[in-house]
């Protein structure tokens, strides 16, 4: 897979360019983009075989992913490779419908590997929110565009998961209807649904907060 990377991260620092495409890390093959992360990953402080491709020579390097304590740990900092290319306005609507189930995929993708230990749970709240749109509009009306449509088709996605206090966990109750034909306890679904708010409202105080205060 093609990558951008940040120009003073690991992958910059030993060699890799914008566009050179991640073959193999340690002789394991690349599968896809969590599995680059997942090998990457399991070897925080350790230099790494990462081999690439730069049109059609096949180059080593050997970065060393970040072994502090944060987001960044077990990370060479690379990203997904972009390119921008005008589109009709025929595209663009095609686009429009085929783009956020793509978003909507990968966002419950996410979820199942965190929940499985797969996968390093990363969560940003209010001010990570803010930070990540505050960046995307210095780099420029296109990329603040395209990230305000992934949240959106995000928080879309997330309202839909069955769980209490969603839109998804309503949808639950109104499935058990139609299925038993007979109404839901009134008091029970309001507990069940006053006691996924308050597990939303701690969950999004303590990122908050781990957001606010500086990690050590």
């Amino acid at each position: 897979m093609r990558v951008n990377i940040a120009p003073e991260g690991p992958a910059a620092q030993a060699g890799v360019q914008k566009g050179d495409r991640i073959v193999a890390v340690n002789g394991e093959g690349i599968r896809d983009w969590d599995h680059l992360k997942q090998v990457v990953g399991a070897h925080p402080g350790e230099k790494v075989d990462v081999e690439i491709e730069r049109g059609d020579t096949k180059l080593h390097v050997f970065p060393t992913p970040l072994a502090a304590e944060g987001d960044t740990k077990g990370k060479i900092l690379v990203g997904p490779y972009t390119a921008w290319q005008p589109v009709t306005a025929g595209q663009a609507a095609v686009l429009s419908v085929t783009e956020p189930p793509k978003v909507v995929y990968n966002l419950v993708k996410g979820l199942a590997r965190m929940i499985a230990g797969k996968e390093k749970p990363e969560l940003a709240g209010p001010v990570g929110i803010v930070k990540e749109t505050a960046s995307a509009a210095k780099s420029g009306a296109h990329v603040y565009l395209k990230l305000l449509g992934a949240l959106s088709a995000y928080l879309g996605g997330f309202n839909l998961l069955p769980l209490p206090a969603l839109d998804g966990g309503r949808l639950l109750f109104l499935l058990f209807e139609a299925a038993s034909r007979r109404r839901a306890d009134a008091k029970v679904e309001a507990k069940v649904h006053a006691i996924g708010l308050l597990m939303f409202l701690t969950l999004i105080a303590f990122v908050t907060y781990t957001e606010i205060i500086p990690k050590r």
